[in-house]
C-alpha cells in the first residue's frame, strides 16, 4: 500500500513538472513573436513612406524645388510671410540702390494674372501701355515650364499705406516656373543697369531648378 502511495506521489510530481514546463513554453513563445514583430515593423514606422530629400552639391532648397544660387546674391529673411525666399543683388557703379528678387508660391492669379499685376506696377513716361513693350517668352525644361517676363520704365513702389514712391529707370526681371506640383514666382526689380548686370545669372539660376 505504501509503495502504491509513493508511486502516486511520484506520478503527481512528474505531472506537475510537465505541466510547469508546458506552461513556461507557452508563455515564452508569444513574447518571442512579439519581439520579432516589433523588430520587423520598426523600419516601416520610422520611414512612413517618405523619400529623403537629397540636395545636389551647392544647391539650396526653396519650397519643393532646389536651385543653385549665385554666390554674388545675398540671401535675406523674407519681408513678408507670402515670400518663401528673398535675395538682394548688389548695385553696380552708378546706380543708387540694390536690386532684389522675391520668390512666391501658393499665391493666386495664375501665370497671366501675376504677369498683368507685375506690369501694372510699371508705367511708361509716354503713357503707352506697358504690356505693349514688355518681353514675354516661354520654354520647357523637362517637366518644368518657364515663363520669362521683362519690362522697364517707372516703377510704382508700393507701400503699406497704398501708392508709394515712383522710381525711374527701373526694370522688371521675372520668371514663373511651373512644376508638376505647383508654380513658383520669381520677381526681380531694380535699377536698369544693375538688373542688366545680373540678367545672365538670373537665367542660369532659373534653369538650374530641379523639382523635389
Amino acid at each position: 500500500m505504501k509503495q502504491n502511495k509513493n508511486l502516486i506521489y511520484g506520478l503527481i510530481v512528474i505531472a506537475g513538472m510537465l505541466l510547469a514546463y508546458v506552461t513556461t513554453q507557452n508563455e515564452v513563445k508569444p513574447v518571442q513573436e512579439d519581439q520579432h514583430e516589433h523588430v520587423t515593423q520598426k523600419p516601416q514606422v520610422t520611414n512612413r513612406g517618405k523619400m529623403p530629400i537629397s540636395l545636389q552639391p551647392g544647391f539650396t532648397q526653396i519650397g519643393r524645388i532646389q536651385v543653385k544660387v549665385p554666390k554674388t546674391w545675398q540671401k535675406e529673411t523674407p519681408s513678408s510671410n507670402m515670400r518663401v525666399a528673398q535675395f538682394r543683388l548688389p548695385k553696380v557703379s552708378g546706380d543708387a540702390e540694390d536690386a532684389s528678387i522675391a520668390v512666391f508660391s501658393g499665391i493666386g492669379g495664375g501665370v497671366d494674372g501675376n504677369i498683368d499685376r507685375w506690369l501694372g506696377q510699371f508705367k511708361r513716361a509716354d503713357g503707352k501701355p506697358m504690356a505693349d513693350f514688355a518681353s514675354i517668352s516661354t520654354e520647357t525644361k523637362g517637366t518644368i515650364k518657364i515663363t520669362y517676363v521683362s519690362a522697364e520704365g517707372i516703377f510704382l513702389a508700393s507701400s503699406m499705406g497704398g501708392a508709394g514712391e515712383e522710381k525711374r529707370n527701373f526694370k522688371l526681371m521675372a520668371a514663373i516656373v511651373e512644376t508638376e506640383t505647383e508654380p513658383y514666382f520669381f520677381k526681380g526689380t531694380g535699377p536698369v543697369k544693375t538688373i542688366d548686370a545680373f540678367e545672365k545669372e538670373f537665367v542660369r539660376f532659373i534653369e538650374s531648378i530641379v523639382a523635389l
